[in-house]
Parts: C-alpha cells; sequence; structure tokens
C-alpha cells in the first residue's frame, strides 16, 4: 500500500512539475514579443504610462525616452477612453512607488468620438472583461484568452512583428515592402475612415471626455502629464481637420495646471505605414523630437 502511494505521488509531483514547465514555456513565448498584449497585463508598473490606441502602441519606443515610462496603449477597439479602459489603467498604475513620473497621454479624435450607441459603450475586447489585479504569470488572461493569444502570434509571425518588454509594438516593415505596399495601404486606410465615420454623425463623446479628465486627475497625482498628437501622414491630417478642425483647440484647454502640457507633433515629417501609423524605422527621429519638447 506505501509503495502504491509512494508511486501515485510521485507521478502527481512529475506531473505538477511538467505543467509548471508547461506553463513557463507558454507565457514566456506568448511574452517574448508574440501576443502583443500579454506583456503589457503583467503587474503593476512604476513607470510613467503611455496611452492611447494602436497610433501610440507602434509609435511610442519607451528606451528612446529620456525619462522610464511603459507603452499601455492598445488599439482603437481596446483602448479607446471608455470605461474599460480606465479600469485597466487604474489597476496597472503602481500607487505606492513615491518616485515622480511623468505620463504621455496620446490621444487621436477617433478615441474619443460617440460611439454608435452611447448607452451601450461596452468595450467587446479583453479590456472589458479582465476583473482581476494583473498578476505575473496573468493566469485570467491565459485562460480566458490563450486561444487569442495563438491568433496574435500567428498574425505577428507573419507580419515579423515585435513587442518589447516595456510595450512597443514595432511593425517592423522592411524598406522595399514599404514602397510596395504604402500607396495601397494609406488608400485603404483613409477609404476605411470615410466609409465607417459619417461626417455628419461625428462628434466628441462627453463620456469619454470626462473619462479622459479622470485619468488625468489620477495620473497627476503620480506626476506629470503629456497630451500628445503623434505625427500622421498628410492624407489623415486633412481627414481629422475635416472632421475635427477644432481638436487642437480643445487639447490645449487642457493644460490647465503646470504639471500638463500639449505636445502637437503633428508638423513632423514622417514615414507612415498606412497614413496612420509611424513606420518603425521613424520612430527614433519623432522620440528625439518629443524628449525636446516635453516639459521636465
Amino acid at each position: 500500500m506505501k509503495l502504491f502511494l509512494l508511486k501515485i505521488f510521485s507521478r502527481l509531483v512529475i506531473a505538477f512539475i511538467c505543467l509548471i514547465v508547461f506553463v513557463g514555456l507558454f507565457t514566456n513565448y506568448v511574452k517574448n514579443q508574440y501576443d502583443p498584449y500579454y506583456v503589457k497585463l503583467l503587474g503593476k508598473t512604476d513607470r510613467g504610462l503611455i496611452l492611447g490606441d494602436s497610433r501610440a502602441l507602434q509609435g511610442i519606443d519607451p528606451e528612446k525616452l529620456d525619462f522610464p515610462t511603459f507603452n499601455f496603449a492598445f488599439t482603437i477597439g481596446h483602448s479607446p477612453y471608455d470605461d474599460s479602459y480606465l479600469k485597466l489603467i487604474l489597476k496597472k498604475v503602481d500607487t505606492l512607488s513615491k518616485g515622480k513620473r511623468h505620463h504621455i497621454i496620446s490621444v487621436t479624435p477617433w478615441s474619443l468620438i460617440s460611439p454608435e450607441n452611447l448607452n451601450q459603450d461596452i468595450n467587446p475586447y479583453f479590456s472589458e472583461n479582465l476583473k482581476y489585479n494583473f498578476s505575473n504569470p496573468n493566469w485570467e488572461y491565459i485562460i480566458k484568452y490563450w486561444d487569442l493569444s495563438f491568433i496574435n502570434s500567428l498574425k505577428l509571425l507573419r507580419n515579423k512583428a515585435h513587442t518589447s518588454d516595456f510595450g512597443w509594438n514595432n511593425q517592423n516593415m522592411g524598406e522595399e515592402e514599404l514602397k510596395r505596399e504604402y500607396p495601397r495601404r494609406v488608400r485603404e486606410k483613409i477609404d476605411n475612415y470615410k466609409s465607417k465615420y459619417k461626417k455628419q454623425a461625428l462628434s466628441l463623446s462627453s463620456h469619454r471626455m470626462q473619462n479622459l479628465i479622470h485619468i488625468i486627475n489620477f495620473l497627476e497625482k503620480t506626476g506629470e502629464i503629456s497630451i500628445l498628437r503623434l505625427p500622421i501622414s498628410k492624407e489623415m491630417q486633412e481627414l481629422e481637420n475635416q472632421f475635427f478642425p477644432n481638436f487642437n483647440y480643445l487639447l490645449s484647454n487642457l493644460e490647465i495646471e503646470d504639471k500638463i502640457d500639449f505636445v502637437d507633433l503633428t508638423y513632423l515629417d514622417i514615414q507612415t505605414t498606412d497614413g496612420n501609423h509611424i513606420w518603425g524605422e521613424d520612430v527614433p527621429k519623432v522620440m528625439r523630437e518629443l524628449n525636446s519638447r516635453i516639459k521636465r
């Protein structure tokens, strides 16, 4: 009987070790730059946050800034300035750290417009459904979204994308591919925005503006804040100016205290991959300009 129990116990130990090894390999696989989101959901951070949609996700590299930051931007679907993104931000910031930080809030008009049904401003992505504080490994994300991680892995491997340990997602498009694909990509991107957002139906959401102000009020307790507009293509800039001619004025009015400044980099002449996202090779140029413009 003792021998039988010993065998059962030894097999359970081996199975447990195998499980730990498997989970370790899986989470390392996911973290090691295949899933663009998982690395962002591992515990709290005492670094300044970079917030925004995919324009910030791909356009702001924390390792090129002169101060410690973590890129906590996602996509226009995952992180418009809605209730779910606000909840994620509150979970991510280490409020116990006493060091002062500098946060960057990248804002586009598309992340602040009213959804089709304002009473149903519910995010269908994981940002709405992660209920617990972030852990490392993040079991909740792994259990609920392991299939999403696998799909993202295939997409990012195909696109040769790479997400750093500090959250920056580099699409890593080669120069030849860029020259070949850019005209089609920018045309499709502009046409998609025009068809998706009708000018007569567009308006900024007062609810999302209130969320943005709530985020600012929360973050300014831990440091200084820069409200940022990243550079985009001429075509995309013209579209945003047409739909939202007073957007810069609105953002500049958020400079309500010395801790907050508005940085507009739309004057920069840079290359994008599709009119909307900065080409990885031009990100260092944008970071140098951002470093020179930020008040610290």
